[in-house]
């Protein structure tokens, strides 16, 4: 019965170790993934994906929508090549929650960026929440789908605010100061008391 016992402790051991290296990995290639975002790194960016038909990328708060490496990849190079430099934001990944059955695994993570630059002195803080869906590939964890939403919370008129001044800090950055003047008001009206 101790050999049982033993046989069966081991076997458990076993498949927490493989599923913590599994949890470790996958953890590092949605590191890269926004880093290379960040960078502007096209290669180490497309390099971390499952290139197939069934690969996707969903951003709730736009509607958009891209399905398919053969209209991800293009789309994503131009993306990638429309600024010259790194953004200037620092990032942060948090509150993981994994689900590997096999081959397969979904994970959820908020992501934090905050740039390196300040508006009045404030610098504002975009969360989101994050879903990915990852395939093993030739024993390598790849990126075949995500999801990114705001976290935006019903009756927190702050978090709004927030992307919205986010919003202004990257328009004055990119030198779009119309469309960045046009930010306060839409604040004002959206929040009079705020």
């Amino acid at each position: 019965m101790k050999t049982f016992i033993t046989l069966c402790c081991l076997a458990i051991a076993g498949v927490l170790t493989a599923q913590s290296a599994d949890e470790a990995a996958i953890k590092k290639v949605i590191q890269m993934d926004t880093e290379a975002w960040i960078q502007r790194d096209f290669a180490t960016w497309q390099s971390l994906w499952h290139h197939s038909e069934q690969a996707s990328i969903l951003t709730v708060g736009s509607g958009d929508r891209t399905l398919g490496w053969e209209n991800i990849q293009p789309a994503m190079k131009d993306y990638f090549e429309s600024g010259t430099d790194a953004r200037p934001i620092t990032f942060n990944h948090s509150n993981h929650f994994f689900n590997i059955q096999g081959d397969q695994a979904f994970v959820s993570f908020e992501q934090a960026t905050t740039p390196k630059f300040t508006v009045g002195g404030w610098s504002p803080v975009n969360k989101t929440f994050e879903v990915r869906n990852l395939v093993k590939v030739d024993g390598e964890w790849k990126i075949a789908n995500q999801v990114t939403a705001p976290a935006l919370h019903e009756g927190r008129p702050q978090d709004v605010m927030d992307h919205l001044r986010l919003a202004s800090g990257v328009l004055m950055d990119a030198e779009r100061v119309e469309d960045a003047a046009k930010i306060p008001a839409l604040v004002a009206e959206l929040y009079p008391d705020a």
